[in-house]
């Protein structure tokens, strides 16, 4: 029976890893791999014993590890510790609505995408399929995928 339970489980954990779902499996494969810790151990009361110290330990560690782990020593140490700010060049994409009706010069040859500015911020841009040379007055028509679509502004 205990190797019965080992293999469903080992089963399972591997279904899980190779389908991510919502956890079914995996958490039926670790109750699994536990009822055959507990059938190996001897199925007693020592064994549920070690069996249920083992579970919470895990949960401790569990909760340790992902609340308070990245903020120690160590967990700063293997972390990423990064942040995108607009100091740092990093925008938010709420801002390009906004850029719809504004009007601005092509930094880059767009063929069809390269780099136009607008009001001295350079942006990614987009044609619809026309190409326009670098200096060229250009017309924010729409948003798409971070990337501003402009037309040829016409005088």
């Amino acid at each position: 029976m205990f190797m019965t339970f080992l293999l469903i489980g080992v089963v399972l954990l591997m279904v899980e890893a190779a389908i991510p779902g919502f956890g079914i499996f995996g958490v039926t494969g670790l109750f699994s791999l536990l009822a055959a810790l507990f059938l190996y151990l001897g199925g007693g009361g020592q064994a549920l014993f070690i069996v249920g110290a083992l579970l919470f330990l895990t949960l401790v560690l569990g909760y340790w590890f992902f609340h308070k782990g990245p903020h120690s020593r160590i967990g700063r140490r293997i972390t990423l510790g990064l942040r995108f700010t607009a100091d740092k060049g990093y925008e938010a994409t709420e801002r390009l609505p906004q850029m719809v009706g504004q009007t601005g010069t092509a930094e880059t040859p767009l063929r069809p995408s390269g780099r136009v500015a607008i009001h001295g911020e350079p942006y990614d841009a987009m044609t619809r399929g026309e190409f326009y040379e670098a200096g060229t007055p250009v017309k924010v028509i729409a948003v798409s995928s971070r990337q501003l679509v402009v037309e040829k502004e016409v005088p």
